[in-house]
């Protein structure tokens, strides 16, 4: 129980810093 929180914690911080990468692409588009 304990590694499948482990992996959602990790599935979940991935997919914010990946959210937060496409959110300064899309708000700075000469770094397209």
């Amino acid at each position: 129980m304990l590694i499948c929180f482990n992996d959602i914690y990790k599935s979940i911080r991935v997919a914010r810093v990946f959210e937060m990468k496409a959110f300064l692409v899309f708000n700075n588009p000469p770094f397209l």
